[in-house]
């Protein structure tokens, strides 16, 4: 019997400070806020890249410490108007989907070629390539623009990981002003 009182006694003390840690960091997460990533509008890139990009940054939001809007939520949300339309929201469609999902942040974005006479269908090695960020930010009610200028790389890859690492960084100046 006494075995029994000290197993319970000590389980519910671990269990108490799992509950200290769970919701401490899920609160610390949310303290940063909650992010909503929509598509990248370009003809350099397709619906699956899009995808892939926004899901880079996503994860790339997660390990620095942020909340995102979860992925079946944003599924649901948007399986009706399709990836085409996701790519090429307005900034009053950002800011109204970033506030029904109740998300603190909305980033989406456009790509393509940092010079002024060449034709491209892809992003090529060695040539440089401009990203405009639309981020919105709930809590002032307005939206802040970024304007990034990077390399294209070996592949699309290694691309999408520069590309989201230098968003974040971007965005992370943003919010610590």
């Amino acid at each position: 019997m006494k075995k029994n009182k000290t197993y319970c006694y000590f389980a519910s003390v671990i269990a108490a400070f799992s509950l200290i840690l769970i919701t401490g960091g899920w609160a610390e997460n949310q303290a940063r806020g909650k992010f909503l990533v929509f598509g990248f509008d370009s003809t350099l890139i397709n619906n699956t890249h899009s995808r892939i990009l926004r899901e880079k940054i996503l994860w790339d939001l997660h390990d620095n410490g942020h909340s995102i809007v979860p992925v079946m939520e944003f599924e649901k949300a948007f399986s009706v108007i399709g990836e085409d339309a996701l790519r090429k929201l307005s900034i009053d469609k950002i800011k109204k989907y970033t506030i029904s999902l109740n998300a603190d942040y909305g980033i989406s974005g456009k790509i393509y070629p940092d010079s002024s006479g060449r034709v491209q269908k892809e992003i090529k090695k060695g040539l440089a390539y401009r990203c405009e960020i639309s981020f919105f930010i709930k809590k002032e009610d307005r939206f802040e623009k970024l304007n990034i200028i990077t390399e294209g790389r070996e592949d699309y890859f290694q691309y999408f990981n520069e590309l989201s690492k230098i968003i974040i960084e971007e965005i992370e100046k943003i919010i610590k002003k």
